[in-house]
């Protein structure tokens, strides 16, 4: 059971958050570059301090888990696509807070994790680049995948914006204002509709 979670941000919360977004060409960027920053703008997640960063956490958190040592390039594309997708995120939402604390944006390189010879993430299932959403020290959704090609990753940074707003920041689009849902992927790459009861027991 999800501890009582208060909604933070409304409507005007949103546009204050993307009113500090940094205006950085992330797109032109290596992988290299890409990783860099994600490590500089991101808590870094390892086996020893998961619990403490997400697991302990009384708000809400975002993980990126990806790879440094990929051995496909189709891999390298889908990493560096989604680093793109997580930065934008990350500095569109950077003022977003949940309960009261900062809406945490972490990152967790696979290939440094030595647990079960780095196949399964510290017992999360995690076999390759996957998003994963944290409320109250519970995982309520994850992204499996990512974007593969430009028109991938635009809409990718169009339809997470909307999945963090409607799991966590209670801000829907207007259609869907009087409506009590939320956007989730489970476990997939495409965002679907649920009642919200999904994300609160």
């Amino acid at each position: 059971m999800l501890r009582k979670t208060m909604l933070g941000l409304g409507l005007m919360g949103m546009l204050s958050s993307e009113a500090y977004a940094e205006d950085i060409e992330y797109a032109s960027m290596s992988l290299g570059e890409l990783t860099k920053y994600l490590q500089e703008k991101t808590v870094v997640l390892n086996d020893f301090n998961f619990k403490k960063e997400i697991t302990d956490y009384d708000g809400a958190a975002i993980v990126l888990f990806y790879s440094s040592c990929n051995q496909t390039e189709n891999a390298d594309n889908i990493d560096r696509n989604m680093e793109i997708v997580y930065l934008q995120l990350r500095d569109k939402f950077q003022s977003a807070e949940v309960n009261a604390l900062p809406l945490k944006f972490t990152s967790f390189d696979g290939c440094k994790y030595k647990g079960n010879n780095g196949k399964v993430i510290i017992g999360l299932n995690v076999r390759s680049t996957e998003t994963h959403m944290y409320l109250d020290g519970q995982e309520v959704d994850r992204r499996v995948g990512g974007p593969t090609n430009e028109n991938g990753v635009k809409a990718s940074i169009n339809n997470m914006g909307w999945w963090i707003n409607y799991a966590l920041l209670g801000i829907r689009q207007e259609e869907d204002k009087d409506r009590d849902i939320v956007l989730l992927y489970k476990g997939d790459s495409k965002l679907e509709e649920y009642p919200h009861s999904e994300i609160q027991n």
